[in-house]
């Protein structure tokens, strides 16, 4: 999760515990390059995008070099964004139900759904 605004990033990190995925927020893109670099059990990057930093080209980069991870991007301004990748988009301002849903789009797509029965923490 690399994301700037913190009660976003930790109710996004919950949801994704809640459907029995680790989740952790990245503090930059440069540590988000280190982590993926490292890991090889990324399978989801939620990312925050803004016009005058770089996690534009952090989502270009992790689409080329690790296709298999999903990506979803959250922008107040996706219109005025260019040359995206192949991702799920989400705009600010969002609410707890959408994250929801997106987070458990992509723990399905990805398999990481919590077994059926398992209590969520």
């Amino acid at each position: 999760m690399v994301e700037d605004e913190p009660e976003i990033s930790a109710f996004v990190i919950a949801a994704f515990r809640q459907f029995g995925c680790d989740a952790f927020a990245i503090e930059s893109v440069d540590d988000a390059l280190t982590i993926l670099e490292t890991s090889s059990d990324i399978s989801v990057l939620f990312i925050n995008l803004a016009e005058q930093r770089d996690e534009l080209e952090l989502a270009q980069i992790v689409s080329r070099q690790w296709p298999k991870i999903k990506l979803v991007l959250l922008s107040a301004r996706l219109d005025s964004l260019r040359a995206l990748p192949p991702a799920i988009f989400m705009t600010k301002p969002t609410n707890p139900a959408a994250i929801i849903a997106i987070v458990k789009r992509v723990t399905n797509e990805t398999g990481q759904v919590r077994p059926q029965g398992k209590p969520l923490h």
